[in-house]
């Protein structure tokens, strides 16, 4: 199993028309490789610490392959989620996206689906678990015939 700890950098300030916050990045190592995951934000808390706890919990429990950030469902896995999706004969929206980050590491997989509303966001930092994702949401994004009523 790998050793998985977290930390903080030094955090930065962030100055809007409407609010003034503070970030700090958040990241993961795992097995000495350091690993962005999120920005805690102060004062706003847009994450509380119970949030950033469950998330922590999440991947210490898979090895830092993944974890939710939100989904509509109980599924912490993307690919428990991607089953569900297929299981119930629903499709991903078009603006579904999969993309890797700058850090070359990491991927966000994030959208919704076309049947009802379901926003999802994971992010991912085992490839393999990627390319599983990828495999699956490709077929769950083709078009189903839709009939009218009228």
């Amino acid at each position: 199993m790998a050793t998985i700890e977290f930390i903080e950098k030094e955090p930065y300030e962030l100055n809007t028309l409407w609010s003034k916050e503070k970030y700090f990045p958040c990241y993961m190592v795992k097995d000495g490789i350091e690993l962005f995951v999120w920005n805690r934000s102060e004062p706003s808390g847009r994450f509380d610490n119970e949030d950033l706890e469950l998330r922590k919990q999440q991947l210490i429990c898979n090895g830092g392959a993944y974890f939710k950030f939100y989904d509509h469902s109980s599924h912490i896995s993307p690919l428990d989620f991607l089953g569900w999706v297929s299981e119930h004969k629903l499709t991903l929206r078009e603006d579904t996206t999969a993309k890797l980050l700058s850090d070359g590491k990491t991927f966000d997989f994030h959208g919704n689906l076309n049947e009802c509303s379901c926003a999802f966001f994971y992010r991912i930092f085992d490839g393999n678990v990627m390319k599983e994702v990828l495999k699956k949401s490709i077929r769950l994004r083709k078009a189903k015939p839709c009939f009218d009523s009228e």
